[in-house]
């Protein structure tokens, strides 16, 4: 008797004509006749590690690029066979426009293997064609990063899982988890093999990977991803089609130059992957409040409430040497619950992000309105960074000014075109290390070099100095006490000899309270004063306890006026 494995070998042969020599599974699959003609004689561990040495590494195709990127890519992959302009959508499983792509009422790329179950967001995986697939952004909000698996009891699943998706749909919340999601039934088997080429073809040998895992354990999320009893009874129920043996060799021919094994051979997903029920799963613990979810989960990073626009917020002073402190001047009114983000980051460029390697980000996190022309400053090692009362300063990693030279970037964060990703919503950018910004960028440690952003170009939204490690925005004082536009402020501030540094001295910025404030009028020419209020404080140069030869009280509310 002819092996099954065998069988399916020559019905491919036949079906691949039309490809590439290279991409025909003939001629792609050689060296592994003897796994394909008796797979029995093989462990579990020899066919994965046979399977993964055949299909890795592969081409890399730009997750976002001016060049052919992976929006190109799925435009031909995920094409609805009846209208060239439109993509099919895997989880609504109807067309929409290409040229909706990255928008919110349109269509994103959804990673089959969430990025945050050990894909991330640098390496070969993030990109890989065989785990991605066009999906509707309101559906694919309903998806998240929850594991796949059955659920078709109405009174704890939602069905369908979003008013959008299919009635074949559904999705539920389990206490400890992200919750489970099921797909339209059409692509469940599809889904599947998608999850078992991954799991195979990334063992975190590769730069920037892991060794990514599936399981039955839905709340054991660190590099795995499941649930794999549900995964196999989907590829025995929705078998492999033509149009997914047609993408698995576009894939090869036109992008990747690799394929997905159990496409081709799906008789080997049973001799990889072995069900153990799990009988050895953990009981998922339930968070105790939406406080400690955040917490665990990591929601530093999360959309802001405000979304700035370059010029909104300005950098206006900072120490490297101790005590770190960067100083901000808001130019725009963030609402209580608003954020700021500060890093010290390199950013690598659009589609690359920031280099995330040994650098860190600061979070202000506004408690009340804070106005336009308030200042807010972080100080290392004070009670919530030195909020001074208007908000608090958290961090992620590990935020250290370089004494030879740095970036600090300033930015609010928007919705990203995946779940789970976000879009960097720049306000400025200031470089001390040179009077220019970086054009040979590297992301290797606590300095990395890094380009400027594309939207803080052109206009007074940075400052690239010469390097000190410590310096401050001065201005003069009238202008600085006077009523200006932000536009005003901003070519002030951008004037790198409105400015002062030094190398063995840091600035006492304590002494500019956050909750002191300039007037950021709408108009030039108006005037600035002071109006009713019982909080007073001296008129002081910025970081410098300069106090006039007959000094005045001035309010800490003001106004402009005509």
């Amino acid at each position: 008797m002819i092996p099954r494995i065998l069988i399916s070998v020559l019905a491919l042969a036949i079906a691949n004509t039309a490809l590439g020599d290279d991409c025909s599974t003939e001629v792609y699959y050689q060296g592994l006749e003897d796994v394909l003609a008796a797979p029995e004689s093989f462990s579990t561990e020899e066919i994965d590690a046979r399977l993964r040495a055949v299909i890795s590494p592969h081409t890399v195709i730009p997750y976002t690029s001016t060049n052919v990127d992976c929006w190109d890519a799925l435009n031909v992959l995920d094409a609805d066979p009846s209208d060239p302009d439109s993509v099919m959508l895997i989880y609504k499983q109807t067309p929409d426009l290409i040229a909706n792509s990255g928008l919110s009422t349109g269509w994103n790329r959804e990673h089959v293997w969430p990025k945050s179950y050990g894909v991330g967001y640098t390496g070969p995986d993030t990109s890989d064609l065989l785990s991605l697939r066009a999906a509707d952004w309101s559906v694919n909000s309903a998806r998240n990063n929850r594991y796949y698996d059955n659920c078709f009891d109405e009174s704890v699943c939602d069905i369908p899982a979003h008013d959008e998706a299919p009635m074949d749909t559904g999705k539920m919340s389990i206490p400890g988890t992200t919750g489970i999601f099921m797909p339209p039934a059409a692509v469940r088997g599809d889904l599947a093999r998608s999850l078992f080429y991954m799991a195979t073809r990334y063992d975190g040998s590769e730069s920037n990977t892991e060794d990514l895992k599936l399981s039955n354990c839905v709340c054991d999320t660190s590099h795995t991803m499941g649930k794999l009893s549900t995964l196999l009874q989907w590829h025995t129920e929705d078998p492999v089609d033509d149009a997914e043996r047609v993408r698995n060799g576009l894939v090869c021919t036109d992008y990747q130059h690799n394929r997905n094994p159990y496409i081709d051979f799906p008789e080997l997903v049973e001799l990889v992957f072995i069900n153990d029920d799990g009988e050895n799963c953990p009981v998922c613990e339930e968070k105790a409040s939406d406080e400690d979810d955040d917490e665990e989960e990591g929601e530093f990073f999360a959309v802001s409430k405000n979304h700035f626009a370059p010029g909104d917020v300005a950098v206006i002073g900072y120490n490297s040497d101790n005590v770190k402190s960067v100083q901000l001047l808001v130019l725009v009114d963030l609402e209580a619950g608003g954020t700021i983000f500060v890093t010290d980051e390199a950013w690598m460029g659009e589609g690359v992000g920031f280099s995330r390697n040994a650098e860190g980000v600061l979070k202000f996190t506004a408690s009340v309105l804070v106005e336009a022309g308030t200042v807010v400053t972080w100080i290392e090692g004070e009670e919530g960074g030195g909020g001074g009362g208007v908000g608090t300063w958290t961090d992620n990693g590990s935020f250290l000014l370089s004494a030879s030279g740095d970036q600090l970037l300033v930015y609010s964060l928007g919705a990203g075109e995946d779940e789970g990703d976000f879009q960097y919503e720049f306000a400025f950018g200031l470089q001390y290390r040179s009077s220019g910004w970086d054009t040979e960028i590297s992301g290797t440690g606590s300095n990395d070099k890094g380009m400027l952003p594309e939207a803080l170009a052109g206009g007074n939204f940075n400052l690239a100095v010469s390097h000190k490690d410590n310096k401050r925005w001065l201005g003069g004082d009238e202008e600085r006490w006077a009523g200006l536009t932000k536009e005003g402020f901003l070519a002030l501030i951008c004037d790198g000899a409105n400015w002062d540094g030094d190398n063995s001295v840091s600035f006492d910025f304590s002494v500019m309270e956050a909750g002191g404030k300039f007037c950021v009028c709408e108009e030039e020419g108006q005037s600035c004063s002071a109006v009713e209020g019982d909080t007073v404080e001296r008129r002081r140069l910025f970081g410098m306890m300069l106090e006039k030869e007959e000094e005045e009280d001035v309010h800490v509310h003001k106004q402009c006026h005509d």
